[in-house]
């Protein structure tokens, strides 16, 4: 049994490392931001996130790679992770959303943050990463 789990741990560390992306610069985004979520507004948030006008339209935004969302109830914490092909898509991304988006769901948005515009913290534009 020992010899078993010997070779499986083996074989899961071989997997891990061949996984390692380059340590050179990496041209992708990664935006991360955070809502301070008003109290007893998670789930408005989340539906509005999840709403057709929001995430799905980032998600298939040219040059969005993924998007994820997290939620921390316990804290009211609402986090959300993108990955851009480049900087300048990202840039693009936030254009569109703020001059051209007839929706308003970036001004949406900050309604569902505790302190308006203060209750969100965004992290942009990170790249130069390594996924372990």
């Amino acid at each position: 049994m020992k010899k078993a789990f010997l070779i499986l741990s083996l074989l899961f560390l071989t997997q891990c490392d061949n996984t390692k992306e380059n340590k050179g610069q990496n041209k992708n985004a990664i935006v991360i931001i955070t809502t301070n979520v008003k109290e007893g507004m998670m789930s408005d948030l989340v539906a509005f996130m999840d709403s057709e006008n929001v995430l799905p339209v980032t998600r298939k935004f040219k040059g969005c790679k993924s998007v994820v969302q997290f939620v921390n109830e316990e804290n009211n914490i609402h986090v959300l992770l993108e990955e851009w092909d480049s900087v300048e898509s990202h840039q693009k991304y936030v254009n569109y959303r703020m001059n051209e988006d007839v929706t308003g769901a970036a001004q949406k948005h900050i309604t569902f943050a505790a302190g308006g515009a203060e209750g969100l913290t965004i992290i942009g534009n990170n790249t130069n990463y390594i996924y372990y």
